[in-house]
């Protein structure tokens, strides 16, 4: 008997598509969203409520994507995309580092984003004030900064909180993941009290040792 074959295909929808004038090269350059809680019976395609975080260098840019996707047949358009100009009050770009920022992590709840830095910085910024329905999107506030590798430039960060636990009385920034010297570093922190819950340290792999293999 023969076999059947069967071709699955992955559907995709363009939402947004942002064309920048003069986009700068950067190995730090990083792209985070909001990550969706208790609403699993939603439509995909549904952003209310979520954030998009981008890193440019030293500046941080947040977008509010329920309201730049919902009107943006009525901004302005070049080639179908929209202009980096043309984005409004549902846009906020800040610097948020002295020197380049390393990583970008938002809260699934949207209140907190973090950020890490080339020089070894963390900030924590409070981001539950970020929207203004009159004037739109303002620079956050820094709620707390601190070097939580001993200024080794911080990899990595990542919220570590349960997700799938939607209540409202449990915020979700509780815990954070950083990790310095590419990871092999990594330490869990508690950002209530701001204490290091817990170091774990890898052995580096020499670069020459892959000729070996």
């Amino acid at each position: 008997m023969g076999r059947k074959l069967y071709t699955t295909y992955v559907q995709s929808q363009i939402l947004l598509k942002i064309e920048r004038d003069n986009p700068k090269k950067s190995p730090w350059h990083r792209l985070v969203w909001s990550p969706k809680i208790g609403r699993t019976d939603e439509s995909d395609t549904d952003v209310e409520g979520l954030y998009l975080a981008s890193t440019m260098e030293d500046f941080v840019e947040v977008w509010k994507l329920s309201n730049i996707i919902q009107t943006d047949r009525e901004r302005k358009f070049r080639s179908g995309a929209l202009e980096e100009g043309a984005l409004g009050n549902d846009y906020v770009k800040f610097p948020a580092h002295d020197e380049a920022v390393t990583d970008v992590s938002l809260a699934p709840d949207g209140n907190v984003m973090c950020t890490s830095s080339a020089d070894g910085r963390v900030k924590f910024w409070d981001t539950s004030k970020l929207v203004n329905e009159e004037e739109g999107l303002f620079e956050p506030q820094t709620l707390h900064t601190w070097y939580p590798h001993d200024q080794k430039p911080v990899s990595s960060i990542k919220f570590l909180d349960n997700h799938n636990d939607s209540s409202s009385e449990i915020p979700f920034w509780r815990f954070l993941l950083t990790g310095a010297e590419m990871n092999t570093e990594l330490k869990i922190w508690c950002t209530v009290k701001w204490v290091c819950l817990q170091t774990i340290s890898f052995q580096a792999i020499p670069k020459d040792s892959f000729l070996k293999f």
